[in-house]
């Protein structure tokens, strides 16, 4: 069972990037080992190695990118959606998207134009 607040994920502004990236995930005082399995400039969608129960401020730690200030909006036992308080530039986004790639097979394909219209 999981929770929902009544943010409605379908009203995205912008398109995800598939990439799995491993994620640190703090909430209050507990500390989440996870990963994200899609991301934006805007929010993510990540995955827990321990059930989330509670909305609320989620700390979003990715490697090689400034910790981010989230809102988490759903979570379903292991997966969870976050928005981030401040959107990532889509320069920043960009450069840490092409720094993830040389360690995603499937990222490799995506040029910064690509990511560009993604985000756009």
């Amino acid at each position: 069972m999981g929770v929902q607040s009544n943010y409605q994920s379908d009203r995205r502004r912008v398109e995800r990037i598939d990439l799995r990236c491993r994620a640190r995930i703090v909430i209050g005082t507990r500390h989440y080992a996870g990963w994200i399995d899609d991301i934006s400039c805007a929010g993510a969608q990540l995955q827990t190695l321990t059930p989330i129960g509670r909305l609320g401020s989620v700390l979003l730690r990715l490697p090689d990118l400034r910790p981010l200030q989230c809102t988490l909006h759903w979570s379903n036992s292991h997966k969870a959606g976050v928005s981030f308080e401040l959107p990532l530039s889509i320069e920043e986004f960009s450069a840490w998207v092409e720094g993830r790639a040389e360690l995603t097979p499937l990222m490799r394909r995506l040029t910064i134009a690509d990511i560009t219209d993604l985000a756009a």
